[in-house]
């Protein structure tokens, strides 16, 4: 990993495991970023903040097209969109969010893959969604959860099935 040029400039800049504090909607908020650079020089002579956040994938996995499934398995959609607001709210700037995936099998890949706009904003959709629910929780004080009271419960039915029918 320390090999790879884009790992090399990561290592050199910024702070790891950066907490942000802020507040959306009237809810405080926070979130742990990996690695967050304030100021990566643009080749325009502008900079522009950086979240990095570091994933741990199986060999293979580290490609753009199996990664992908990742994003929509482990909401990784709905991180990069809190993380970049989080960070665009406090900064006034738009970061650019990048995952770091390093394979866990030998030769132990690396691949840095960034975060297309619309997948931001497809998460961005997801987390103000979750948002609501849990600000119309908060001022009903009412959380879903299971149902209340007692309910049956005992072996799935078809070995219930299985083991009467060898009686």
């Amino acid at each position: 990993m320390k090999a790879n040029t884009d790992v090399q400039i990561i290592r050199a800049h910024g702070g790891y495991e950066t907490s942000v504090v802020f507040e959306l909607e009237g809810i405080q908020c926070k979130c742990r970023l990996d690695k967050y650079l304030p100021e990566v020089p643009l080749e325009n002579g502008e900079t522009m903040p950086f979240i990095l956040d570091l994933k741990k994938v199986q060999v293979g996995g580290a490609s753009p097209q199996q990664f992908s499934k990742s994003v929509a398995r482990y909401n990784y959609d709905i991180q990069a969109a809190w993380y970049s607001d989080a960070v665009e709210q406090l900064t006034g700037k738009v970061p650019s969010f990048c995952w770091i995936l390093v394979e866990d099998g030998y030769p132990h890949g690396v691949n840095v893959l960034a975060c297309r706009t619309d997948t931001i904003r497809a998460g961005r959709a997801r987390y103000q969604k979750l948002l609501g629910l849990y600000k119309e929780c908060r001022e009903r004080d009412e959380w879903p959860g299971y149902a209340r009271g007692i309910q049956w419960c005992g072996l799935p039915e078809y070995l219930e099935t299985k083991y009467l029918e060898e009686d």
